[in-house]
């Protein structure tokens, strides 16, 4: 990546994908990272409160079995300026649970969508021009 003529690295995932997009978003020196909707930990603690990922996390840990950590924790111990946009329902207990793992931390900034109660909320942000500003900004390196 340091070979690359890019000005900036953007890490972007949403859903399950959002974890990974901010744990490598981090590890590669990412300016910007977008999580839609993503989990910020596959702790023991965070499984139970999630029913949803605890299938997904099997699989996930089986083959990356250092990603049992807290997202809060790597957040914490980054030593890099980064921006940290995490979306998420404020309806939706479980996103809710994780969105208040990194609340406050360097650099994080939760979008809450009121009265939005589904995980799934990427189709409403792209209809409405959220993402689109949100890739601009990280582009633009605001």
């Amino acid at each position: 990546i340091a070979e690359l003529p890019a000005e900036r690295i953007i890490s972007m995932g949403v859903s399950a994908g959002g974890y990974p997009a901010v744990r490598y978003g981090l590890a590669l020196g990412a300016s910007h990272i977008i999580s839609v909707a993503g989990p910020t930990a596959f702790t023991p603690e965070s499984l139970r409160l999630d029913r949803r990922i605890q299938i997904a996390s099997t699989r996930i840990l089986r083959r990356f079995p250092d990603l049992k950590e807290s997202l809060a924790d790597l957040i914490r111990e980054h030593k890099q300026p980064v921006q940290i946009d995490q979306f998420y329902g404020a309806d939706m207990p479980e996103d809710s649970q994780h969105a208040a793992r990194i609340e406050g931390l360097p650099g994080v900034r939760l979008h809450k969508l009121e009265g939005v109660g589904v995980h799934r909320i990427l189709k409403p942000l792209i209809e409405d021009g959220t993402i689109e500003k949100c890739l601009r900004d990280a582009i633009e390196g605001r």
